[in-house]
């Protein structure tokens, strides 16, 4: 695979990130390899265990991405991504905004056949949305802001394959 550079914009990042769960069906998908083709960007090995991979950037002083991919427990190979958007000012900011807002991210995820609800908490209280297709799973966490409330911004998905031929 040729090296690219990796993407410094919030909405470059999100299409990869969403061609990588619109190819998602299988563990095998989520490997290396798999995210690789998805999403066009080499990954990288944690040196003291290749079991831990992913890639991560800066966009700008204030805000960085990170996919990474963590085994549970003494699994073999990991099953599950983690995707996030991190500020690096330590204030707690909404996401960036781009053209991906959770709307955007929820059509693209039902266009690619996953069918999403929203996750209630303890007492009730909104934890999130989750979205399912053939047994891969993304749970969604969003956070708002003060200048618009109303538009959730996309903080983090974890991509989740274990079930895949459980069911």
């Amino acid at each position: 695979m040729t090296q690219q550079p990796l993407p410094t914009s919030a909405d470059d990042i999100a299409t990869r990130i969403l061609q990588l769960i619109g190819n998602a069906h299988s563990p095998a998908d989520l490997a290396p390899e798999g995210i690789e083709r998805s999403t066009g960007i080499q990954v990288q090995y944690d040196p003291r265990d290749r079991r831990v991979y992913g890639f991560g950037n800066r966009m700008d002083d204030t805000w960085c991405y990170n996919l990474i991919a963590m085994p549970k427990d003494n699994d073999e190979q990991p099953t599950r991504l983690v995707f996030s958007f991190d500020d690096q000012t330590g204030r707690s900011q909404p996401p960036p905004a781009g053209r991906f807002d959770f709307e955007a991210y929820a059509e693209a995820m039902k266009a690619a056949g996953y069918v999403g609800r929203m996750r209630l908490g303890p007492r009730g209280a909104f934890d999130g949305f989750t979205f399912e297709r053939d047994g891969v799973s993304v749970d969604v966490q969003v956070r708002g802001s003060e200048a618009d409330p109303g538009q959730l911004r996309v903080s983090s998905l974890v991509i989740d394959a274990a079930e895949v031929g459980h069911g």
